[in-house]
């Protein structure tokens, strides 16, 4: 859990980055943390195999949900700065609650909820490291027609179907 913590505010760090490339490091720091809070709180306190769950916990959820969408408005729109530029930040910080938070806290709840977890966490990286491998290299040898230029334009139709079977063989191998 504290791993998926950690590698969660990594990813919401550079998340906040890529988004906000003009903010300072300090405004991706406390929007990264900002972002981190609800899965932090999910993964204390709900479910039945949480560490810290009692009969508030649904309140407390909700609490840490309000912190980071309250948390993101008021440390964004108090400084000087542009109402572009500030929703930008807002906008970025509640998108990584989401896009981040939410995949880690699935990751960690997987390992800590679920029967074989160790086994799912394995299986997944397998079909991710196996996906990747082989989109990389069916896409090199035979790439021809471009998936979504604007967006990567090295990517291809035939990476894409080469990484799809790939998952599914790593997924077979890993079972």
């Amino acid at each position: 859990a504290i791993f998926m913590g950690v590698a969660g505010f990594i990813g919401a760090l550079e998340y906040m980055r890529i988004t906000n490339t003009t903010e300072k490091l300090s405004t991706r720091v406390v929007s990264a943390i900002l972002a981190m809070v609800p899965a932090v709180a999910a993964y204390l306190f709900l479910g039945q195999n949480a560490p810290l769950f009692s009969q508030h916990s649904v309140f407390i959820f909700a609490a840490s949900v309000a912190v980071c969408l309250w948390g993101a408005f008021l440390f964004t729109c108090f400084r000087p700065r542009e109402i572009p530029k500030a929703s930008s930040v807002i906008n970025a910080t509640l998108g990584v609650a989401v896009y981040i938070g939410f995949t880690f806290l699935c990751l960690a709840l997987l390992k800590r909820d679920f029967h074989n977890g160790n086994a799912w966490l394995f299986t997944l990286m397998a079909m991710t490291w196996g996906s990747d491998t082989g989109a990389y290299f069916v896409g090199r040898k035979f790439g021809r027609h471009k998936l979504a230029p604007v967006l990567s334009p090295k990517k291809s139709i035939e990476g894409a179907v080469g990484g799809f079977a790939s998952a599914i063989v790593a997924a077979v191998i890993a079972k």
